[in-house]
């Protein structure tokens, strides 16, 4: 099981993988400088993660194997409004506004398959099989004199999302116990005030 954040930049990574096969590699964190990159790549990074408390409710409450007396129950405690930042590097300008297109579809995909909102749901198979969203704010196309001596064209897109967030606790459970009792035959009735 992984933690919200690293689940959020794994699944999106894995399918934008899938969703834009042109994309030879997607780096869950920014590349370092002195790598040498085989273009066209991307990185996904946090920029921010804050979390808001929310009235906590379970969701559910399951056995523990060999444990008779505690369930694992798990509960929604909040939400994490989180940004990211996409980064794209291609070898030319033509290169790099195709991917941008490629992804744009991509981050987009309901609204291009069922005229659905812009963004999209993906469920996070490592943190609960929660359902994460990301919907696409901002991109820059960073044209500078570094990029074109190095032949190092990118862009940079920010997407936001949000998800619950989740905890997990093993908690004592109470038992109802059932006592089963012979009854007699023979009834007492009892006015008020009587002694008995």
């Amino acid at each position: 099981m992984m933690d919200a954040t690293s689940a959020i930049i794994e699944e999106l990574a894995k399918y934008l993988e899938l969703a834009v096969p042109q994309l030879k590699e997607v780096h869950r964190e920014f590349p370092a400088t002195n790598r040498e990159l085989e273009k066209p790549i991307a990185s996904l990074i946090t920029v921010s993660n804050p979390f808001t408390n929310r009235m906590r409710y379970i969701i559910s409450k399951t056995d523990i194997p060999g444990d008779s007396n505690h369930k694992s129950v798990l509960y929604v405690v909040g939400q994490y409004d989180y940004k990211l930042q996409l980064d794209i590097w291609a070898e030319t300008k033509a290169e790099r506004s195709k991917l941008y297109d490629l992804v744009f579809r991509a981050i987009n995909k309901d609204f291009f398959d069922d005229d659905a909102n812009m963004g999209i749901s993906l469920k996070l198979a490592d943190y609960f099989n929660t359902i994460a969203r990301y919907e696409l704010v901002d991109y820059t196309f960073d044209d500078s004199e570094q990029s074109s001596q190095t032949d190092s064209w990118r862009v940079k897109m920010i997407l936001e999302g949000n998800c619950k967030a989740h905890i997990e606790k093993c908690e004592a459970i109470m038992r109802t116990i059932t006592v089963e009792q012979e009854v007699n035959d023979q009834t007492d009735t009892y006015s008020v005030g009587e002694e008995q």
